[in-house]
């Protein structure tokens, strides 16, 4: 099984401390490293009248971009992958994203996944000039992007891809290549039982399911998943699972775990029903849990954004007990 670590860029760090912790999370072990693609922080708490809030508003170090992040970061790194968990659909054309996703994959030797998903936190949408749409809009237009992105990277090199789609239409598009270590990992994930394993089983290589910590919240979602597999003919052992275990807090104690979640900007009480507080021997539970599930990739998100003290601590007290062992980097 591998393990990720996801970094919320976007709650506010700068390039250096987000180099840093990426290069100590490949030292560590980490299999692979995510970022979210959002420019505002999106971090959920519950204010102090019961109602719904952010922890923060905006960034004190500015708004910053995951692809650009990954492409400066990936040369500096030999081992671990990178993605996002996801990409938003709304924010690139099809074309150019397919373009700059397999140069990157190609300047990182094949270790790179694209998770494409709709987006919706609208705020950042209005306040950087980004139309936003209706859900139901937004999913068809992913589809047609599905099928740009898909048709260019799968079609050979020297041939010719077209494509007429609601929303993009492509003419003499030219077969992208990629390293030998292979094409970017397509990820489609969320918590649908329709659309998105149909999606899934359509286009991706991935189906990550948005299901909280414990296994059996994942099984309609890749039960739907499979269904899907079989009614187009494919094979579910070939669509690889993964989660992403949301608003981790772990901590070596309670002042830890206050000092994390105050840099996050918020309390205990805010994180009421939201998030996992916990000590390393409930997350090695957790994670062992999902291996013994048959998951392939389980992905930590922490509160914050960079917090060397916690990754040391997972790396050092975690990891282990799962097989991992420090990258020869």
């Amino acid at each position: 099984m591998e393990i990720g670590l996801n970094i919320r860029h976007q709650n506010g760090a700068t390039f250096e401390a987000l180099r840093d912790e990426v290069l100590a999370a490949e030292r560590l072990g980490f299999d692979v490293v995510h970022f979210p693609d959002h420019y505002l922080p999106t971090e959920h708490v519950t204010n102090p009248d019961g109602s719904p809030g952010l922890a923060a508003e905006s960034s004190p170090f500015g708004p910053t971009d995951n692809w650009t992040l990954i492409a400066a970061i990936v040369p500096m790194t030999s081992t671990i992958r990178f993605g996002t968990r996801m990409t938003s659909s709304t924010f690139r054309f099809p074309g150019p994203l397919a373009v700059s996703v397999a140069q990157i994959n190609r300047m990182a030797n094949g270790r790179i996944d694209l998770g494409l998903g709709t987006n919706w936190h609208e705020p950042e949408h209005l306040a950087f000039g980004v139309p936003y749409v209706g859900q139901g809009e937004r999913f068809s237009r992913l589809e047609d992007q599905l099928n740009v992105i898909r048709g260019l990277w799968d079609t050979p090199v020297g041939q010719r891809f077209d494509y007429q789609g609601p929303f993009f239409t492509v003419k003499d598009g030219p077969g992208i290549p990629h390293p030998p270590q292979g094409k970017p990992r397509l990820v489609i994930g969320g918590s649908g039982l329709k659309r998105t394993p149909r999606l899934a089983a359509t286009f991706a290589d991935e189906a990550n399911a948005a299901s909280g910590r414990q296994p059996e919240g994942a099984v309609p979602f890749f039960s739907a998943c499979d269904a899907a597999c079989d009614k187009r003919g494919r094979d579910p052992k070939t669509l690889r699972r993964s989660v992403m275990i949301t608003s981790v807090t772990c901590g070596e104690d309670d002042a830890d775990i206050d000092r994390q979640l105050a840099a996050a900007g918020m309390t205990r009480e805010q994180t009421t029903g939201r998030g996992f507080i916990c000590r390393p021997p409930e997350l090695l539970e957790c994670l062992q849990e999902w291996e013994a599930s048959g998951i392939d990739q389980v992905v930590i998100s922490r509160r914050g954004a960079v917090d060397p003290h916690s990754l040391q601590l997972i790396g050092e007290q975690v990891l282990p007990a799962l097989g991992k062992r420090p990258a020869k980097v």
